[in-house]
């Protein structure tokens, strides 16, 4: 089903649409009443009004048609906060799984002195807490990251303060992960297109995107849950802090 966001975009469409077909009613019917140039003139502007309105009705149709599929379209902001809701209500585990996790590169923009994203900071805070929580054995928290995507991100970002950030978020989680009796645990893989999803105890957020298009799947599901949770430490190995320093070229 549509998100509420999407769904005022159909509204504000639809009222635009009802706009541009009393334009067109009105300069159809300005043309029987004017001859030579300005004849000319209205019929431009009744071939420009009927391309927006066929423009705007396959917009239409494309964001209404029914498809048979559980996932949802989202904007970033969507995502990430859906995401948070199910970090901060977390009562026994989280796992987080993508190609470079918040709790690794921080928020965006990437080393940049620009303010964050305020979805991402939200998303950060939430995650710190919940390092917390495993530090302390309240909760279990894995976190799966490439080796290869970060690798790939700090070549792309080639910024001091961005590869700073990294290797500081890298110490923390490895300083964490080390305290006794912690039940944080950090997973990696070398794929550069793995299955990107959350889990928060019985639930979980399953999504991808294509180009700027992003889709996700979100529902409370124990079987599944465990299925992604057992996948996050199947399909990951350990990597000790140098090793993986010197694997994503940080010294």
């Amino acid at each position: 089903m549509p998100s509420q966001n999407n769904k005022q975009d159909l509204i504000i469409k639809n009222k635009y649409l009802e706009v541009l077909y009393q334009q067109f009613e009105a300069s159809y019917e300005r043309l029987g009443q004017v001859t030579g140039a300005e004849a000319a003139r209205v019929q431009t502007e009744i071939d420009d009004l009927q391309a927006k309105i066929n423009s705007l009705q396959q917009e239409i149709y494309r964001n209404t048609q029914n498809r048979q599929t559980p996932f949802e379209q989202v904007t970033s902001e969507e995502l990430f906060n859906r995401g948070t809701e199910l970090i901060i209500h977390a009562k026994k585990r989280v796992a987080l799984v993508a190609k470079t996790p918040i709790p690794l590169v921080g928020t965006r923009p990437y080393g940049e002195n620009l303010e964050s994203y305020p979805y991402e900071v939200q998303q950060f805070n939430a995650i710190k807490t919940t390092i917390l929580k495993a530090v302390s054995g309240e909760l279990i928290f894995r976190c799966v990251a490439s080796t290869t995507a970060l690798c790939q991100d700090l070549q792309n970002e080639n910024s001091f303060i961005f590869k700073n950030e990294v290797k500081k978020n890298i110490n923390h989680l490895y300083n964490s992960m080390e305290q006794e009796n912690s039940f944080l645990h950090i997973g990696w893989h070398d794929d550069l297109s793995p299955m990107t999803y959350l889990v928060a105890d019985n639930y979980f957020l399953l999504w991808f995107k294509d180009s700027d298009d992003k889709f996700c799947l979100s529902v409370e599901d124990y079987h599944v849950a465990n299925a992604l949770w057992s996948l996050a430490k199947t399909k990951s190995r350990e990597i000790n802090r140098e090793e993986l320093l010197k694997k994503i070229r940080i010294n």
